[in-house]
């Protein structure tokens, strides 16, 4: 047996047959749980991933695309060196080099094949003028792999390319690689693409964080013993004042009221806001509609 009394709290925060807050004592809606815990788990997902390729672009990629230049500067210094031309290691302006070796890429390639099944003896005119010829090749194909290397850790400057000591440098890569295996190149299209990934994740979080704000920034009330429903501008609505419950869109969790004075006919998410559906069909009853 309750021990309210009239006129106390209790007794007049319900209607005594349903036990729904009594007129002027409203429900408000508040995110339904389901749909932000949704969010949130493809939030965590998309911030995850953009902090991970931001970490890739800050330390992991870096370091792969000097290691593998570093890799490449080696070839091209036993070549220079084995061939020598030591002397004409350093490289002024790499970026104008590049571009000129790129466009010879198809003659250098084809000279690494002649070289690989390049028979005959030495001391023999025609074979040591060609194996000069091949060899002058090789040096330049390895300067190009070497610089596209630098290219693509964004590392294409002159302070790079300049080697005051090539036989030294020769020595200190040598030792480097020959205790390391050789690192997987890094292709030209790798930071930009994790850049891309960040920008992306990272975007898309931003996107949902301001919508969870957004969707809880909104409140519906509902009065049950008026059968009111106030929406987030202040405008409200009875049974009495809708024509139509639009549901076509009911199985998105979308339903529209279309109202009786002609106004703008109002678009409820039944999906983001917990309470509302249930106020939607209570509103429809007296229509006889869905209950």
């Amino acid at each position: 047996m309750s021990d309210a009394t009239p006129g106390s709290p209790s007794a007049a925060s319900t209607t005594p047959a349903t036990g729904a807050p009594a007129s002027g004592e409203l429900e408000r809606t508040n995110i339904d749980r389901s749909w932000l815990t949704k969010m949130m788990v493809f939030l965590v997902v998309l911030v995850g991933f953009g902090l991970w390729a931001c970490y890739d672009l800050a330390f992991d990629l870096p370091q792969r695309g000097k290691d593998y230049a570093s890799y490449r500067e080696r070839i091209f210094l036993d070549r220079a060196i084995g061939t020598g031309q030591a002397n004409r290691t350093s490289i002024a302006d790499p970026a104008a080099r590049l571009k000129e070796l790129q466009g010879r890429r198809a003659e250098l390639e084809k000279a690494e094949a002649e070289f690989a099944g390049l028979t005959g003896k030495a001391g023999e005119a025609q074979y040591d003028a060609e194996l000069r010829r091949l060899a002058a090749a090789l040096l330049e194909n390895a300067e190009l792999e070497w610089l596209l290397a630098l290219s693509s850790a964004r590392a294409l400057k002159a302070e790079n390319t300049t080697i005051t000591a090539p036989v030294e440098r020769q020595a200190e890569l040598t030792k480097k690689w020959e205790q390391t295996d050789p690192p997987r190149p890094l292709p030209a299209y790798d930071i930009p693409l994790h850049w891309f990934y960040a920008v992306v994740a990272l975007g898309i979080a931003g996107y949902m964080v301001l919508l969870i704000l957004r969707v809880k920034s909104k409140v519906y009330t509902w009065d049950a013993a008026a059968q009111r429903l106030t929406l987030p501008g202040g405008r409200s609505l009875t049974p009495a004042d809708i024509a139509e419950y639009d549901k076509r869109k009911w199985h998105k969790f979308y339903v529209t009221l279309v109202t009786r004075d002609g106004g703008p006919a109002v678009t409820l998410d039944l999906y983001r806001y917990a309470k509302l559906e249930g106020w939607v069909l209570a509103m429809e009853k007296p229509s006889g509609g869905e209950g």
